[in-house]
């Protein structure tokens, strides 16, 4: 299975490709039926530098990949991205750190859905303001809608800690954090396959 976000924020693009055995990302990024000079991208050999391969697995970002690196998994998925502008400088006052929409069981745990993405955070910013940006990027109205929660490294289920707004995200969370946005209403459900309201199958690869 293969994504593709044009903005590195909001895919636009998520479908399986049948793909050859050993096939680089490049070669699986070619095989993608998009039109890329809308995007500003003529030649996708000589445009590597604008673009980010990721490994996508549950919902989460596992790792990154290099245009020429094989993608050869039968059970993750290969995420494509324009980098974003806001991404191309990172200096010593920021740093990016993953987000994933996620949702709440009953046993007040926090699982990941949809699609993870990587977001800039800036040093001394209020969360007042960065959840403001960060929803705005994602094209999304009411901040009231949504709860957001870091787990500070990433893996330890249960670390989670709910944000203030007058907290600074660069003082409570790292790059290895992962910040949670969840809706309202994927808050203590009760159905376990609410991850699934957009599927993240994985990629079929044929010989």
């Amino acid at each position: 299975k293969v994504q593709f976000s044009n903005d590195g924020y909001n895919v636009i693009y998520d479908t399986k490709i049948i793909s050859e055995k050993k096939s680089s990302c490049l070669d699986i990024l070619k095989k993608m039926e998009i039109d890329f000079v809308k995007y500003h991208i003529t030649s996708l050999d000589e445009s590597i530098d604008k673009l980010r391969f990721m490994t996508i697995y549950n919902h989460q970002i596992v790792n990154f990949l290099t245009f020429d690196q094989p993608f050869t998994s039968t059970y993750y998925t290969l995420r494509v991205d324009i980098i974003s502008e806001d991404h191309k400088v990172i200096d010593n006052d920021s740093f990016l750190i993953q987000c994933c929409h996620g949702y709440i069981d009953t046993a007040v745990y926090i699982h990941a859905q949809g699609y993870p993405f990587l977001f800039k955070v800036i040093k001394d910013e209020k969360f007042s303001e960065t959840k403001k940006r960060l929803l705005t990027l994602l094209k999304c109205d009411n901040e009231n809608d949504y709860q957001f929660r870091v787990r500070f490294d990433g893996k330890t289920i249960g670390s989670d800690k709910l944000i203030d707004n007058d907290e600074q995200l660069s003082d409570i969370a790292n790059k290895d954090s992962v910040l949670f946005i969840i809706y309202k209403d994927d808050i203590n459900v009760t159905n376990s396959n609410i991850g699934s309201r957009i599927p993240d199958k994985p990629l079929i690869i044929y010989n």
